[in-house]
C-alpha cells in the first residue's frame, strides 16, 4: 500500500465530518480534533517491491488533529505555520472492508531475498492497515474535510497527500514534510491463506514488505 508521488488535486464532494470553523483564520492555533472523513476506494492500485500487484476496494478513513502553532522554518519561513498529525485507517484492521484482486502475471509484492523474481497468479483476498505521520502548512484557512470525496477511484490523489484534501482548494506549496513516519499493513489470500506484511518506521520490521519474513502472495 505505497503511494507517495505528489499528483494535481481534483474537487470532490463533502463528507460527514465533526465540526471545524472554517473561517479564514489560522486552523491550529489551538490543540483540536480529530477531524474524521471516510471514503469508499475503488480500483486503486496495490505497489509492492515490483510494481502494480493488486487493485484495492477499501474504505479509508482520516483523522487529522490540529496540534498548535510552529515555528516558520517549518513552513519555509511562510507564516503563518502550524502543525498537524494524521492517521489514515484502510480497510478496518479486519479486513471486512478491505479486499484485493492481484494483477496475474506481476511480479509478487515481495521481491526481497528468497521471493525475488516471482509473479502472481489469480487470486483475492482482503487486508487491513494504517499509517501515521505529521505534518506543517501555511494554509491560511481551517480544515473542514472540504474535498475529501466520499467515493474515490483510482490513483490521482496519493496518499502523501490525502491529509490535503481536508481544505478547501488546497495549494501544495503550502504543505511541508507531508508523508507518513509509520505504516502497517496485511494481506491475506482467501482461498491459499498466503499472507504478506507491508509495513516501515518505528514499532515495525522497517522492511517495506521485502524482507523474507514478511511472507508472499503469490495464490
Amino acid at each position: 500500500m505505497k503511494a507517495s508521488t505528489r499528483l494535481p488535486i481534483a474537487g470532490f464532494a463533502v463528507v460527514a465530518t465533526t465540526a471545524v470553523s472554517a473561517a479564514p483564520a489560522l486552523a491550529a492555533t489551538t490543540t483540536s480534533g480529530p477531524l474524521t472523513a471516510s471514503t469508499h476506494v475503488t480500483n486503486r492500485s496495490d505497489s509492492g517491491g515490483g510494481g502494480t500487484w493488486a487493485k484495492d476496494d477499501f474504505t479509508r478513513t482520516i483523522q487529522l488533529t490540529a496540534e498548535g502553532l510552529a515555528s516558520p522554518a517549518h513552513c519555509a519561513g511562510q507564516v503563518p505555520c502550524a502543525r498537524y498529525s494524521y492517521k489514515i485507517v484502510d480497510g478496518n484492521n479486519g479486513g471486512a472492508n478491505g479486499g484485493f484482486v492481484t494483477v496475474p502475471g506481476a511480479l509478487a509484492p515481495n521481491q526481497g531475498p528468497g521471493h525475488a523474481g516471482q509473479h502472481v497468479g489469480y487470486t483475492f483476498g482482503s487486508f487491513g492497515g494504517d499509517q501515521e505521520g505529521d505534518f506543517y502548512t501555511s494554509m491560511p484557512t481551517s480544515p473542514a474535510g472540504f474535498n475529501v470525496p466520499a467515493n474515490f477511484s483510482g490513483n490521482g490523489v496519493s496518499s502523501t497527500n490525502w491529509p490535503t484534501l481536508e481544505w478547501a482548494s488546497p495549494n501544495l506549496s503550502k504543505f511541508f514534510g507531508l508523508g507518513a513516519d509509520r505504516f502497517a499493513y496485511w494481506y491475506q489470500a482467501t482461498i491459499s491463506h498466503q499472507r504478506w506484511i507491508d509495513a516501515g518506521g518505528p514499532g515495525t520490521d522497517n522492511c517495506d514488505g521485502q524482507c523474507f519474513a514478511d511472507g508472499q502472495i503469490l495464490h
